[in-house]
């Protein structure tokens, strides 16, 4: 199971906080692994998160970074269209097999793996970037806390006002 470290901190709450959100959902998805049978159910649930937490995430990390001219923006950027492209395939598979033990366990490995050279190498460059002093929120505000009770719950937040389905606005200083 991973678990968060202050090693993975980006010095952007609201980065931390969607990145903890995609720590419980890999680790959800080894739940699923270690069961005799893969729920479809659940499979899909995730494959669903996973579509709509790396569009509003990448934008909005891109959009930090970009903000704060965090010298990783190009490399973020770039990494960021291979998971996407690979995910793209992954789901191909997935719409062709369905919930193979093998895919999904293709899918955490994968997972596990941009944790551990994306987040922790490429992400955390933005820590050194943003000033100490400075609260850096989301806009409009998104309520990545009712992602992670949906998540618990089972439930896909699909959109609505303010809701994790609606479209990240900009990384933007509060009261700046």
């Amino acid at each position: 199971m991973l678990e968060w470290k202050p090693d993975y901190e980006t010095g952007v709450p609201a980065v931390d906080t969607q990145h903890k959100v995609l720590f419980n959902n890999i680790n959800r998805l080894e739940k699923l692994l270690d069961k005799d049978e893969i729920e479809r159910a659940e499979a899909d649930y995730l494959l669903d998160f996973l579509k709509q937490y790396v569009a509003q995430h990448f934008q909005f990390e891109e959009t930090c970074m970009a903000r704060y001219q965090c010298p990783a923006h190009p490399k973020n950027k770039e990494q960021h269209a291979q998971l996407q492209n690979a995910l793209a395939h992954f789901n191909q598979d997935y719409a062709t097999f369905g919930p193979l033990k093998e895919l999904l366990q293709r899918l955490h490995a994968t997972m596990v793996w941009w944790i551990n050279s994306h987040i922790l190498k490429v992400d955390s460059q933005l820590k050194g970037c943003v000033p100490s002093k400075v609260f850096v929120e989301l806009s409009p505000e998104p309520d990545w806390s009712a992602l992670a009770n949906h998540m618990i719950s089972g439930k896909l937040v699909a959109g609505g006002a303010g809701g994790a389905g609606t479209a990240l606005g900009g990384c933007r200083i509060a009261g700046a």
